[in-house]
């Protein structure tokens, strides 16, 4: 089932990356656009966030994902891109925003634009390195995440390829 495999790999890669590209830019967007009190709370708050380590919220996540009845789904391996994937992903894109210069927002705040506004047409057209950066890294954590797989997929015929890789390995 290895052909299988591979289409769930990019089932959930098709959907986890875009999903982790825009979320993480949008957070991203609120800490750059935040005023310098906040701002500092922000990135403290995110670098906290990057000290958990990942194992604390596997049992937490399979409890959830089971009352929701999302274990042996692709959502569930996929469900990081609901959380941006990592608090790292979210910092590159506000040090991208925050090197935006200043009076490009405020020419946007002029002409009335909404802050959904000034992020699709100001900041996230000029931080496309870093949202390939972002895409790039998603796609690769994605694409190899054996862990998530492993605790949530249990038939066959949802296995991922790393997954499916191990299980065609142990036969």
């Amino acid at each position: 089932p290895v052909w299988s495999n591979m289409l769930n790999s990019l089932i959930v890669v098709a959907g986890a990356v875009p999903l982790t590209v825009v979320i993480a830019s949008w957070a991203g967007y609120a800490i750059a656009a935040a005023d310098p009190k906040t701002q500092r709370r922000l990135i403290v708050l995110s670098l906290l966030a990057l000290i958990v380590p990942v194992s604390a919220l596997w049992v937490p996540r399979f409890a959830m994902f089971r009352w929701l009845g999302l274990t042996d789904s692709l959502w569930a391996v996929g469900s990081p891109a609901l959380m941006a994937t990592t608090p790292f992903y979210v910092l590159l894109f506000a040090l991208a925003y925050a090197r935006i210069p200043k009076n490009l927002y405020e020419a946007a705040l002029l002409e009335n634009m909404t802050p959904f506004q000034i992020w699709r047409r100001v900041a996230f057209p000029l931080g496309k390195p870093v949202t390939f950066a972002v895409a790039l890294l998603a796609f690769i954590f994605h694409w190899s995440n054996f862990t998530d797989a492993l605790l949530y997929l249990s038939s066959l015929e949802n296995f991922t390829l790393p997954l499916g890789l191990r299980a065609l390995q142990t036969l």
